[in-house]
């Protein structure tokens, strides 16, 4: 039920493990297995997957752009080619030139162009997002291997996250840091912690803007960064953090000539991820 919490629970996480899909399989998401003091586990649904609840109508524009780019480029292709074609032979030709350029499913059927352009986005995004854990711990004194950009648009987005680390004020206590409340029943994975302006915060990553295309906010990449701060405080005894006052997210353009953002965690932000926890388990309970 929206906003349940489990009354005076004196218990606490003794162990975060691997996230999981609750329906089976290791796909890492979905879940997170927890030790509870108390010798019980459990599994928490992710920040993440509570927040997919909410809908992102900025999504059917792209996703519809993507498919108009798509059909011109094989318009275009299908025009430059000499040969003169029956209306069925275009029309085969068209198929074949979809199934080359965006690939099929299992089932054999073209995929959408804006599927392949979303795995792309995870790619580049997967590679912003190691490339900052690469950092953060090399600031920390911690060894680990340089991460690889392969493309111009992570290599954008990387260089605006150097440009906002020296604007910021940005030190670095703790990177990739698992948590988990008992008292509320999610666990998540923190990007980082660090002193921003002499501020204990935690900060999430976000390979791309965090406005809309007509300028209004994603207010749940806001909601999952206040998330992980109410954890992370749940979980100093686990995590030896100071208490985390605020939490941000910073967003990280792929293109060079844009400019990196960052936003704070508004009032009642928790309280609203409560909802959207709360909408999460009724729609998947009554489904």
């Amino acid at each position: 039920m929206p906003l349940e919490i489990v009354a005076q629970d004196e218990r606490v996480v003794v162990e975060i493990g691997n996230p999981v899909d609750k329906r089976g399989g290791n796909r890492g998401q979905g879940y997170y297995p927890v030790k509870l003091s108390d010798g019980t586990e459990a599994l928490y649904e992710s920040v993440t997957t509570a927040l997919n609840i909410i809908d992102k109508p900025g999504l059917k524009y792209w996703a519809a752009k993507e498919e108009r780019g798509a059909m011109v480029e094989v318009a275009i292709e299908c025009g430059t080619e000499r040969k003169r074609r029956n209306a069925f032979s275009a029309a085969a030709r068209v198929d074949e030139i979809m199934r080359v350029r965006l690939g099929t499913t299992q089932a054999g059927s073209i995929r959408y162009s804006f599927d392949s352009a979303a795995y792309k986005a995870r790619e580049i995004g997967g590679e912003v997002h190691a490339y900052a854990e690469y950092r953060v711990k090399e600031m920390l004194g911690e060894k680990d291997n340089k991460p690889t950009l392969s493309t111009k648009q992570a290599k954008a987005a990387a260089n605006h996250w150097e440009q906002w680390r020296e604007e910021a004020k940005f030190e670095p206590i703790a990177t990739e840091v698992r948590c988990a409340s008992v008292i509320h029943r999610f666990a998540g994975r923190a990007d980082c912690a660090a002193y921003v302006d002499g501020i204990a915060t935690v900060i999430d990553w976000k390979s791309g803007s965090l406005f809309t295309k007509f300028g209004k906010l994603y207010v749940s990449k806001l909601m999952q960064s206040e998330a992980y701060r109410v954890a992370l405080n749940e979980c100093r005894h686990l995590t030896y953090l100071p208490v985390i006052e605020r939490g941000m997210a910073v967003g990280l353009p792929k293109e060079p000539g844009e400019m990196q953002t960052e936003a704070y965690a508004p009032e009642g932000s928790f309280q609203a991820f409560q909802l959207a926890l709360g909408l999460y388990r009724w729609v998947r309970d009554h489904e």
